[in-house]
């Protein structure tokens, strides 16, 4: 149980110990209301927003709970890391994956793929990210830009977004 709690708390560092991780389509969801497309699977705000809340019902995440941003992460993720353990034979539902899902009434779709990803997860060598995020980096990903603009190619979060109507200050000069 020790190694999922650690899985989680190491979510953005996890997803990209090594390699480049770039997302295409930035500039939005094609849809109002849509948080984020990943190879033609739209998930909707709504249903970012309870995977977030069903996962922080987890005993394992009450420290340190999830926000949308992070279910968004790991909704680009989850699909690519279940389609490469799947292949490997790198995990299957445990006990351990059971109990966690035992904590959470009526899951949805989004909310199991982001545990099992989670859970097979744990069991990825850097040579398994590196599959990963190949296959990430070739997929068509469009997500709303008020989750991020894309996702750090260094650690793997997501790249902040800065509004087009907000005007970056320019940088100052000190006189002598």
């Amino acid at each position: 149980m020790t190694t999922r709690r650690s899985a989680w708390r190491l979510v953005g560092t996890a997803l990209v110990m090594s390699g480049a991780l770039a997302l295409s389509g930035c500039s939005g969801a094609t849809r109002p209301g849509t948080a984020l497309v990943v190879d033609g699977t739209t998930y909707s705000q709504a249903q970012v927003s309870e995977a977030t809340r069903q996962l922080n019902t987890m005993a394992e995440l009450a420290a340190q709970p999830l926000s949308d941003k992070t279910t968004v992460n790991w909704l680009v993720v989850a699909p690519f890391v279940l389609a490469h353990s799947d292949a490997k034979g790198l995990w299957t539902p445990d006990a351990g994956y059971n109990a966690m899902m035992a904590q959470i009434a009526s899951p949805t779709a989004e909310t199991v793929s982001i545990v099992k990803a989670n859970n097979a997860a744990a069991t990825f060598t850097d040579a398994d990210w590196q599959d990963v995020l190949a296959k990430i980096d070739h997929a068509q990903v469009i997500i709303d830009p008020r989750y991020g603009s894309g996702v750090n190619p260094k650690d793997g979060t997501l790249l902040k977004t800065t509004p087009d109507w907000i005007i970056q200050p320019a940088a100052s000069t000190k006189a002598p």
